[in-house]
């Protein structure tokens, strides 16, 4: 994930310029600061609740140069990664975690969005973390399901073939439970 934003960041940097001709003037290239929010399950517990930051920084080791930082620290990439543990006491995660839940009496404690029309009317359109996990769950629920009935579908399928090869009767195999459609297919594959 970290070189990923790295990369992200650089692209910004790099996008700043149309083209880089001998006339192209460096001077105009802003400060990228990337900041991901990561929400992902599979963070190690080490991880969970931190936040770091990733700049680039002048070192001399021969010498000593006296240049403007605003020439080199152009890049900025704040990784906050927040997770399960029950007891958050670091305010920025309070405040994800009041974002995520869409609790605009909480967010309020850390910036006046209430009288804000604006910010009332996003976090009342945002949905809630708990619909974000749940519409996680259904998703793989109905991807678990699809594959589960093509499972099913293949099995019935061999089980119809097999019956009409011993000579069971379309009527018969249908009857037991088993897809009209699904026996004319393998009556199909039978010839």
């Amino acid at each position: 994930m970290i070189k990923r934003g790295i990369y992200y960041a650089a692209r910004e940097i790099s996008s700043q310029l149309n083209y880089v001709t001998e006339q192209t003037n460096y001077s105009d290239v802003s400060k990228v600061i990337s900041i991901w929010i990561i929400n992902d399950d599979s963070i190690s517990l080490d991880l969970q609740n931190t936040a770091t930051r990733y700049y680039f920084t002048k070192e001399d080791f021969i010498g000593v140069t006296d240049e403007p930082r605003e020439d080199y620290d152009l890049l900025e990439v704040i990784m906050i990664r927040r997770g399960e543990r029950k007891e958050i006491t670091d305010t920025i995660f309070k405040y994800l975690q009041s974002v995520y839940e869409a609790n605009l009496k909480e967010i309020d404690k850390y910036t006046p969005a209430s009288s804000n029309p604006e910010i009332v009317k996003e976090v009342e359109s945002m949905p809630s973390m708990s619909q974000v996990i749940y519409n996680r769950g259904l998703t793989e629920g109905i991807s678990q399901g699809i594959s589960q009935g093509r499972e099913e579908g293949q099995n019935q399928l061999i089980e119809a073939f097999n019956r009409l090869q011993k000579g069971e009767s379309r009527e018969d195999i249908i009857k037991s439970g088993i897809d009209e459609h699904t026996v004319d297919l393998a009556m199909t594959l039978r010839k």
